[in-house]
């Protein structure tokens, strides 16, 4: 799921409207409809041109596989699939515990199998990946993600396209890359899988936000008026203070009487207020 999504972020909606105003030309659904619809061999494209209706799921990472299937499959078929998982992982390598490879790892490299093996029943499935990964236990790895990509190769249903927009190049191959369906033609093709809105609401721009690595800049606070009202009384103080005794010493002012107040009792009063008074008095 994007970071964002249409009303949460200002900012990230004026870019995704910038966005599609930009890279998102028009709708070419009637156009591209009738060409589907044909048996010509001089057509620009074909019913086999639009990628992403059948993945290659060998070619799909760890993080992609496990979010397909949190996402479309049951809780009861997540959770089935992930105690698999696990004791497919901790009955491989316990059986390789046995192997000749093993017996010349270092001590410490056992104890990281051993602590492993103690709660791999536990670890989710990208946990379990990532130290298969890590720890060069490959063929183990390649087994586990086989096992994913069959669950997500028997879970797939063929995207449905609703309309088809003519993009830029760019935005078609960051598109493709996200899993969209995409026909790489000129310009390129987008099967939008969604309709009766703004394309600026779809998630899937907010996706395209994301995979550029957009960020949102800090919201400018706005100042609070006690501390400016704080502030200002002490910047006058200090200036006062200051005229004060620069008058005394030049001989403008007269020294205090004896109970009148001096510059000792506004440097303390200033003391006071600066004391409570945010950066950069205290």
């Amino acid at each position: 799921m994007p970071k964002f999504s249409y009303g949460l972020n200002s900012q990230a909606d004026a870019r995704v409207e910038a966005l599609v105003r930009n890279e998102v030309m028009c709708c070419v659904s009637s156009m591209v409809s009738y060409i589907l619809g044909q048996d010509d061999t001089d057509a620009p494209f074909d019913s086999q041109s639009p990628t992403n209706l059948w993945p290659d799921f060998t070619e799909w990472s760890a993080e992609q596989l496990w979010q397909w299937i949190f996402e479309n499959i049951t809780h009861e078929d997540q959770d089935s699939f992930l105690k698999h998982v696990q004791e497919l992982t901790i009955k491989e390598l316990t059986a390789w515990k046995d192997s000749y490879a093993y017996a010349e790892l270092e001590d410490a490299e056992k104890q990281n199998i051993e602590l492993f093996l103690q709660e791999a029943n536990q670890y989710t499935f990208l946990e379990i990946t990532n130290y298969l990964e890590v720890n060069d236990r490959l063929t183990l790895f390649d087994e586990v993600m086989s096992e994913a990509q069959a669950v997500v190769e028997a879970n797939w249903q063929e995207p449905e396209v609703y309309e088809w927009w003519a993009v830029s190049n760019w935005l078609g191959e960051t598109l493709r890359d996200l899993g969209e369906v995409i026909i790489d033609a000129y310009p390129m093709i987008w099967g939008r899988q969604c309709s009766g809105q703004a394309i600026a609401l779809d998630s899937t721009m907010y996706e395209v936000l994301d995979s550029i690595g957009w960020e949102p800049s800090p919201e400018p606070t706005q100042p609070d008026p006690k501390v400016e009202a704080l502030t200002t009384v002490i910047e006058a103080a200090q200036s006062h203070l200051e005229d004060w005794r620069s008058g005394i010493d030049e001989g403008v002012y007269q020294d205090p009487e004896p109970g009148d107040r001096t510059p000792e009792d506004l440097e303390k009063a200033i003391s006071v207020l600066t004391s409570r008074a945010p950066y950069p008095y205290n």
